[in-house]
């Protein structure tokens, strides 16, 4: 929490005006003053979400069941006009399947099926638009990238079901 809350004031007293908005990586536990600072601030979080579904224990152990469920305050952070951009944290994570992520922002169970932070987990919609459009937009880029549109460049990823259409548990 403190690291966060470091870098959130040292960004915050440059004031905005960056050409691109400042970025915390790994970030992953903040307090409501501290998302609220970020939103004035115009900071986007960098959450690794496979380190919720595969390194729970590990975050459990140190940091407690209270503060466990204000891991990756995605719904929060959301709420409050910041938008949040996966990053699989590769190659310290095993599955660098983005689906997976989607999976945990929505979901927020871990490999053994335990839940955490049930309350700030995301829909599909906004699962998607951190792999996608909220990227595109955090690197200036988001009139052309990000999304599959008219007048967009595009990357296409195939999926093996339409995760509109299949059940979350099949993401």
């Amino acid at each position: 929490d403190r690291a966060v809350d470091t870098a959130v004031d040292a960004i915050g007293a440059r004031g905005r005006g960056a050409m691109l908005p400042h970025r915390i990586e790994h970030c992953c536990l903040t307090r409501p003053e501290t998302v609220r600072a970020m939103a004035a601030a115009d900071i986007v979080p960098v959450p690794q979400m496979p380190f919720l579904r595969e390194r729970s224990t590990d975050f459990a152990e140190a940091l407690g069941e209270e503060r466990m469920a204000r891991l990756y305050p995605l719904r929060s952070w959301i709420d409050a006009g910041l938008r949040p951009l996966h990053s699989s944290d590769a190659p310290v994570v095993e599955d660098l399947r983005p689906m997976a992520s989607v999976y945990s922002a929505m979901t927020r169970r871990d490999r053994a099926g335990r839940q955490w932070g049930v309350k700030e987990g995301i829909d599909l919609h906004e699962a998607i638009a951190m792999l996608t459009e909220w990227p595109a937009a955090a690197e200036g880029l988001g009139g052309r990238l990000g999304r599959l549109a008219p007048g967009y460049r595009a990357d296409i990823t195939v999926l093996g079901a339409d995760p509109w259409v299949v059940g979350v548990d099949e993401l």
